[in-house]
């Protein structure tokens, strides 16, 4: 399937199969970065349903008026033709710029460099003041190859400490994360704001800053904290869109089946040793104000409910865990939800199986949709039996 994005904002498709060739048409709407596109076959209409975020676009396919859905992820690989004024609308006007000596009290310890992956040019550095008893925040941007910078230093506290380092997200060009002496803090804006991600990091100096290339995590390399690791994949999909927005649901990322290992002994008392994150899968959603009732409903591909979470209901970024069990209770005068045909579960016992699962997030009156993905251990063995030896002897059911 290719897709092509014209300056109007009209999106063209075709799709090709050893059955078929066919294309469509549809809408890009700027705002959100959401595409949609309709695509007629002879085996029946495909309607596209995907979010730009950065030079991917990734979403779902509904196949024969939602029969089922296909989560699908594509990258960028040319650039459409862009009219003169659909460019300068989407490049916004440079600040005047200066050299790193104006904007410096004196010369300061280079303490990182970044260099944009999607903008040409554009490189960002951290200063690093503490060897001349100074502790101020220095955060730099410059768009014309080091010629003029700018400061991002924006609402940063002084008391933030010292920058360590600056990075640029893999997925979000607007994304940027900074390590300082006392904490790592992100901007969703490229530097215009910046907030304290304080979930559950102590005060600690953050030197660097990695990002995992598929699994949607960041790692903070601390002075005496060791490794920091942080879900950043709602971040990553966060806009000014998202952000004025009553509810949004952000996509979840591929939850893994991971297989627990035998315990090998006690090390006593003193554990050195950190909290992993909740099992399962961990999905984001925001709101805009206050909210009456959150309800997270997960369903399988056949529309039987699975799960039912209450969710918060304050406004802000929240998250709620599933950990891959069947919660839901049966409905009433017939058969319970259950895993597709001729595979089997108990209740109250082991998780259900790998696949692709319906999630549905109810904010009052609103109705907000998402894909999950659920994948097996890539490092355990897989067999007929392997579903069913962490389950209980609870009540069995079978399709």
């Amino acid at each position: 399937m290719v897709l092509r994005l014209d300056p109007t904002g009209t999106i063209t498709g075709s799709f090709k199969s050893s059955m078929t060739d066919a294309t469509g048409d549809g809408k890009f709407d700027p705002a959100t970065q959401g595409v949609t596109l309709n695509i007629e076959t002879e085996q029946g209409g495909l309607e596209v349903i995907g979010t730009i975020t950065g030079t991917e676009i990734s979403g779902t396919v509904d196949v024969g008026g939602g029969a089922f859905s296909v989560a699908f992820t594509a990258k960028r690989t040319g650039d459409a033709p862009v009219a003169p004024a659909a460019e300068a609308a989407k490049t916004p006007p440079k600040a005047p710029g200066e050299s790193l000596e104006k904007l410096l009290p004196g010369p300061r310890w280079v303490s990182s460099i970044e260099a944009s992956r999607f903008r040409r040019g554009c490189v960002s550095v951290t200063c690093d003041g503490h060897r001349s008893n100074d502790d101020k925040p220095y955060v730099f941007v410059s768009e014309d190859y080091g010629v003029t910078w700018r400061s991002l230093v924006s609402n940063l506290p002084d008391n933030s400490g010292t920058t360590h380092v600056i990075r640029e997200d893999l997925k979000n060009e607007n994304v940027l994360y900074l390590g300082t002496e006392f904490a790592i803090f992100v901007s969703v804006d490229r530097g215009q704001s910046w907030t304290k991600l304080n979930s559950n990091l102590p005060t600690v100096a953050v030197h660097e800053v990695a990002l995992h290339p598929t699994a949607g995590e960041l790692v903070a390399a601390t002075h005496g904290r060791s490794l920091w690791i942080l879900d950043v994949s709602a971040l990553r999909q966060i806009t000014a869109a998202t952000l004025a927005a009553d509810a949004y649901l952000y996509r979840p990322q591929p939850a893994v089946k991971w297989r627990s290992q035998p315990s090998r002994g006690s090390s006593g008392t003193r554990k050195f040793v950190g909290q992993n994150p909740p099992g399962g899968a961990v999905i984001y959603y925001s709101l805009g104000k206050d909210a009456g009732a959150v309800e997270l409903k997960i369903t399988d591909i056949e529309g039987r409910e699975l799960a039912e979470i209450a969710g918060e209901t304050q406004a802000g970024l929240h998250h709620i865990a599933w950990d891959l069990r069947r919660t839901a209770a049966p409905p009433s005068g017939g058969q319970p939800a259950g895993p597709p045909r001729g595979q089997r579960f108990r209740r109250g016992g082991g998780t259900l199986p790998s696949g692709q699962y319906l999630v549905t997030l109810t904010v009052d009156d609103q109705q907000l949709k998402q894909v999950l993905t659920v994948e097996d251990d890539p490092d355990a063995a897989t067999d007929a039996s392997g579903f069913e030896e962490a389950v209980d002897t609870d009540t069995d059911f079978e399709d």
